[in-house]
């Protein structure tokens, strides 16, 4: 069953990390980009956005005959992102299952290794770098690398964290950098 929670907590903040990228009205996600990053059908996407757009959180574009055609942060949404204990508060009414009380902050990124494959995958198309040239190679450095690092950093070694984003910054560029940076985050479950 999906959490409807957890799919809100997921789509404000990649909207949120989006929208840093320059001015928040420029940025948007596609209903494609949304069931891609919730891992749900487009029509399945629709608790989510309608949720987020009826509290003023997002703004949605709801052309007649498509449920909507794109999504960004509203101005009230990036102000509740940036106050992480009304962000949690808001996001806690629609799960009253997750508790404060029991000290754990549930995460946006907080995957099982298992979805490395589609956390890598999402990233490299919503960064629109699936087409390039070097995508295959470094689609797999990327996967290949990531448990290690991973591995290491709970460990508290962070020698593989720099090579990998040596790697990356000497082979792809920034945008390649940002895909594998967020999968990081993602697959070890940081809080962002």
């Amino acid at each position: 069953m999906f959490n409807v929670a957890q799919g809100c907590r997921t789509l404000m903040l990649e909207l949120y990390n989006i929208s840093q990228k320059s001015r928040l009205d420029e940025h948007v996600l596609l209903p494609e980009q949304v069931s891609m990053l919730l891992k749900l059908d487009v029509e399945d996407t629709l608790s989510v956005v309608d949720y987020l757009e009826e509290a003023g959180y997002i703004k949605c574009g709801r052309p007649i005959g498509k449920p909507y055609s794109w999504v960004k942060l509203s101005v009230a949404g990036m102000k509740l992102i940036m106050d992480d204990s009304a962000f949690e508060k808001a996001l806690q009414r629609l799960d009253p299952s997750a508790s404060e009380s029991s000290g754990h902050k549930t995460s946006p990124y907080s995957h099982n290794i298992d979805d490395v494959e589609h956390i890598v995958t999402t990233l490299f198309n919503l960064q629109g770098l699936s087409e390039s040239a070097n995508f295959p190679e470094l689609h797999a450095e990327i996967k290949k690398s990531l448990s290690r690092v991973v591995e290491c950093l709970r460990q508290e070694d962070d020698r593989p964290l720099k090579e990998f984003l040596s790697l990356l910054i000497l082979k792809g560029g920034i945008n390649t950098t940002m895909v594998g940076v967020k999968a990081l985050l993602a697959v070890y479950g940081a809080e962002v």
